[in-house]
C-alpha cells in the first residue's frame, strides 16, 4: 500500500503548523525534564552511571526525545514550504518510521509496567514531575501520535526489530545484574513481560492506526491540511520506498 510522504508531517484534525509546534515542545519539553532528572532525580537515588543506563523507561525517552524534536523541525518545515524527510537517503527515512513504531509502543508498556511493578514514590516535587513525564506523559503523546496525526502504521517486519532493541536490553539488564545484584526471577519475569507486552501493543497499534487512517480516509479528512503545491521533487513514501 502507498503511503503519501506527508502523512508523516501532517493532520487530520489540525495544520502542520501547530502540529509542528506541538511535536517541537514537547521533544523540548521531554529534554528538559532528562536533564533534570539526570542532575537532581537520578543524584538524588544515590546511582551512577552504569545504573542510569540499565533501565529501559531512560533508553526510551532517549528515543521520545530524537523523534519528537525532529518530527517538530520536519512538521514545522512542511509547513513553510520545506520537507527534508521527504529527500533523505531511503536508510534515513526507514530509521524515522522505525523510531516512530518505537515511540507509539514502548511509552505505553513502560508506564503500564510501571505502575503495576514498581512503587511510585518520589522524594522531591522535581523527583515527581520527571517520574511522571516519563512514565505518563510520555504515554499521553504516544496515543496523540496514533490517533491525531496521519502517522502510518509502519511496516509489520518493525515488530521484529523491536525485538531485537529489547533483545540488546536484555543484555544490558544481565550485566546491571552481575553488578548491582537484581533478583534473577524477578529480572527473567520483567523481561518476558516486556518481549510480550512489545507483541501485544505493537499488533494492537497496527490495527489501530491502519482503522484510523481508513476512517479519515473515508471521511474525506486524510488530505485536509495537506499543501497541495510546492513538494514535486518526491511525491510519495511508499513501504517500498523505505526497505532496507
Amino acid at each position: 500500500m502507498d503511503v503519501p510522504y506527508d502523512s508523516y508531517v501532517t493532520s487530520p484534525f489540525i495544520p502542520p503548523t501547530i502540529l509542528g509546534g506541538i511535536r517541537f515542545l514537547y521533544g523540548l519539553y521531554a529534554l528538559i525534564t532528562l536533564v533534570l532528572f539526570m542532575i537532581s532525580g537520578w543524584k538524588g537515588a544515590n546511582e551512577d552511571a552504569s545504573s542510569f543506563f540499565a533501565i529501559f523507561a531512560i533508553l526510551s525517552y532517549f528515543g521520545v526525545i530524537a523523534y519528537f524534536l525532529t518530527a517538530g523541525v520536519h512538521t514545522i518545515l512542511y509547513s513553510r514550504g520545506r520537507f527534508p524527510l521527504a529527500e533523505w537517503a531511503r536508510p534515513l527515512q526507514f530509521m524515522h518510521v522505525w523510531l516512530l513504531s518505537t515511540i507509539v509502543s514502548f511509552p505505553l508498556i513502560i508506564t503500564a509496567m510501571y505502575y503495576q511493578v514498581f512503587e511510585f514514590d518520589p522524594v522531591s516535587t522535581i523527583d515527581s514531575l520527571c517520574y511522571i513525564s516519563m512514565h505518563g506523559i510520555n504515554a499521553a503523546f504516544s496515543l496523540f501520535e496514533v490517533f491525531f496525526t496521519n502517522a502510518p502504521p509502519g511496516p509489520w517486519r518493525l515488530l521484529g526489530l523491536n525485538m531485537l532493541l529489547i533483545l540488546g536490553y536484555v543484555g544490558i539488564a544481565y550485566i546491571t545484574r552481575d553488578t548491582k545484584g537484581f533478583n534473577d526471577t524477578f529480572l527473567a519475569a520483567y523481561l518476558a513481560i516486556l518481549f510480550a507486552s512489545e507483541v501485544i501493543a505493537f499488533a494492537v497499534l497496527q490495527c489501530i492506526m491502519i482503522a484510523r487512517r481508513s476512517a479519515m480516509d473515508k471521511l474525506g479528512w486524510t488530505k485536509r491540511f495537506v499543501y497541495k503545491n510546492g513538494f514535486q521533487k518526491v511525491n510519495t513514501m511508499t513501504n517500498e520506498c523505505i526497505e532496507v
